[in-house]
């Protein structure tokens, strides 16, 4: 035989109230009791939806299920996120005009393992002889962990992108035209 534990509803919460005031919790069957708290719970959830949407901006989004989906979903996955967060993230990224990076792990992974390799050079260059051998190897470590942290997390906007790359190279202004002219 299954033994089914009966749940006792605490005495001050939202739904012991609500249940006495119906008077179920003393005449009331298991299948009304049963009953009453699915309705508290959609009455429960239906007012901590409106509260928060009172509080917090809500959006509803719909993506076509082939093609927009799952670009979106594929673009989540790479910068390992839930598709919510990503959403919110990239639209975010675009108002503030800043870079999303494409894994902030990965970005993290790497300045850790710069700062470990600037330490394992601290612990080897013990006496003077080595440090002054090392310093030159820590700063351009150093320097390259600022370099990677601002280029993962403030790389510069599009626009000043493209424009350094026509003064490198005049011949891409044309190439660039072109490519824009073919997308639309």
């Amino acid at each position: 035989m299954i033994n089914k534990r009966k749940r006792r509803v605490r005495r001050g919460t939202g739904l012991y109230d609500y249940l006495d005031s119906l008077g179920i919790l003393e005449k009331g069957t298991e299948e009304q009791i049963k009953d009453a708290k699915k309705t508290w719970r959609r009455l429960y959830m239906l007012g901590y939806k409106q509260g928060q949407r009172k509080s917090h901006g809500e959006f509803t989004v719909l993506f076509s299920k082939k093609g927009e989906y799952q670009e979106i979903k594929a673009a989540s996955m790479e910068h390992n996120m839930t598709v919510t967060r990503f959403i919110k993230q990239s639209a975010l990224a675009y108002a503030k005009k800043i870079f999303l990076a494409p894994d902030r792990e990965q970005a993290a992974h790497l300045e850790r393992l710069l700062m470990q390799s600037c330490n394992e050079i601290r612990s080897l260059a013990r006496n003077k002889v080595m440090q002054e051998k090392f310093f030159p190897l820590q700063k351009r470590i150093e320097a390259l962990e600022s370099s990677l942290s601002d280029h993962f997390n403030n790389p510069p906007p599009l626009e000043d992108a493209i424009l350094k790359a026509i003064e490198k190279n005049p011949s891409r202004r044309e190439y660039l035209l072109n490519l824009i002219k073919n997308a639309g």
